[in-house]
């Protein structure tokens, strides 16, 4: 099923971005305490699985995704969304299509944490209202061949546990309401976080229940089972590289090594749009344990040239990676399912660097 792609990665990494290079305040040392979400973000029933963090759908979502998806039980249709606590909504941003509009919602549960709500189809009329005009620094950008106008408006409105913010569902890729939990300041506390976590103990534990593939019929049970955004382990091939010389968003020209966010032992290889000869996608594998074939990303390590074959069980293509450096690899993508000894690189060869 198919959401548009990056735009909670993208707001998450320029909140980051910008508040990193103000000073310290009090807000920075404020610690949100488990227990602040007291209200579910949807009703139950109107979502057929909670997909965990480190989704990946390239290539608007090449690497690992930094929030959750509750996949609505019927994207045609249009469910409520709910304030899960006493909240301050301060922004909104509203995104433009041709036929209708959909928003992202900013809420602060206190200090620099930001909740955020995304593809939200209707907002209620009281708070719309409330909103006014959404007009302020209009803006666009491009990522998985598509390319997204939105305005916003910085508001500083309160919100209560339970309250109706508005629908998620009923036009265009609404498949799912993206929700994600971020904290941005100067310290190294600041970073993604699972919503979940923060939640009562009750709600916790019945919405971990429900974390699964988007329809629900994989459950996730390997811990953390809300999933993981950095996967990176230093020295090995496991974790994320960006196309050397390009900045992490958006992610379209990426590559990443990592694990499937709900059956974790599962490796998959998910390309962007650097590589010739292979399209942009997600690419699993039978792992070996020994040689330089197929072996699992954390024993991927400098010294030789290793190859992942038989890709999705025979995609015509296979992919051969090599250090150049312990954070810069090259990746080439070569026709046919199997690799063949001797195989050298080319120019179609593509570098990448240790991403973060």
């Amino acid at each position: 099923m198919k959401t548009i792609p990056f735009r909670l990665s993208a707001m998450f990494f320029l909140l980051l971005l910008v508040q990193c290079k103000k000073k310290k305040t009090a807000e920075d040392d404020f610690v949100l305490t488990p227990g602040v979400f007291t209200h579910s973000f949807m009703n139950n029933s109107d979502f057929m699985g909670l997909v965990p963090l480190g989704n990946l759908n390239p290539p608007g979502h090449t690497l690992p995704t930094d929030h959750m998806y509750f996949y609505l039980t019927n994207p045609a249709l249009q469910y409520p969304i709910f304030s899960p606590g006493n909240l301050q909504l301060k922004r909104v941003k509203k995104y433009s299509y041709t036929g209708y509009v959909e928003y992202t919602l900013e809420m602060s549960p206190g200090g620099n944490y930001r909740l955020i709500y995304g593809h939200v189809s209707d907002l209620e009329p009281g708070l719309l209202s409330t909103i006014g005009a959404i007009t302020s620094n209009c803006q666009s950008y491009s990522t998985g061949g598509s390319t997204f106008n939105y305005c916003e408006k910085e508001v500083d409105i309160p919100l209560t546990a339970g309250q109706q913010l508005g629908k998620a569902g009923g036009h265009t890729g609404q498949n799912a309401l993206d929700v994600g939990l971020v904290k941005f300041g100067t310290g190294a506390e600041a970073g993604y976080f699972c919503p979940l976590d923060y939640c009562t103990p009750a709600l916790k534990a019945q919405l971990e229940t429900r974390l699964s593939n988007h329809n629900g019929t994989i459950l996730r049970t390997t811990a953390p089972v809300c999933g993981q955004i950095n996967q990176n382990i230093a020295g090995t091939l496991q974790g994320i590289w960006f196309k050397k010389g390009q900045p992490k968003y958006p992610e379209d020209p990426h590559i990443a090594f990592v694990h499937d966010n709900v059956n974790p032992v599962k490796t998959v290889i998910s390309v962007g749009v650097s590589q010739t000869g292979i399209s942009s996608g997600v690419y699993t594998f039978t792992t070996n344990a020994s040689g330089t074939t197929n072996r699992d990303f954390n024993n991927v390590v400098p010294g030789s040239t290793y190859c992942f074959q038989n890709l999705n069980g025979g995609a015509g293509v296979h992919l051969m990676v090599e250090f150049v450096t312990t954070d810069e690899i090259k990746v080439e993508a070569k026709a046919g399912n199997t690799c063949i000894g001797g195989e050298v690189f080319t120019a179609n060869a593509v570098l990448y660097t240790r991403g973060s």
